[in-house]
């Protein structure tokens, strides 16, 4: 009784052994293949509005690098003399900030 338990054993390990071997072989060639499908979807030609947009959002963004000041930080400004104008130039921050130039002397 003992062997052919043995012998089963041994027989369901190989069954095994032989079923992670296909599994991974089967893996191992799909892994393969995926590149390819990969290539012949992004070599589709791209309508003329999409590459429009990517070209129009380039360019604002080039404009952006070359001009720093532009959109938020404009907006900031905008609203930083809008708050000057309406509660005066100085406030206490701005005082220590001359006092401390003055007491530093730079």
């Amino acid at each position: 009784m003992q062997t052919i338990g043995s012998t089963l054993i041994q027989l369901l390990r190989k069954a095994l052994f032989v079923l992670a071997l296909a599994c991974s072989l089967s893996v191992g060639w799909v892994g393969l293949a995926q590149p390819s499908y990969a290539v012949a979807q992004s070599t589709a030609v791209q309508p003329a509005s999409e590459l429009e947009a990517r070209e129009a959002a380039y360019e604002e963004a080039k404009e952006i690098a070359d001009d720093p000041k532009m959109g938020i930080e404009k907006e900031y400004e905008k609203e930083i003399e809008a708050y000057r104008e309406e509660n005066g130039e100085g406030g206490i921050i701005e005082e220590a900030k001359e006092l401390v130039t003055k007491v530093t002397g730079s």
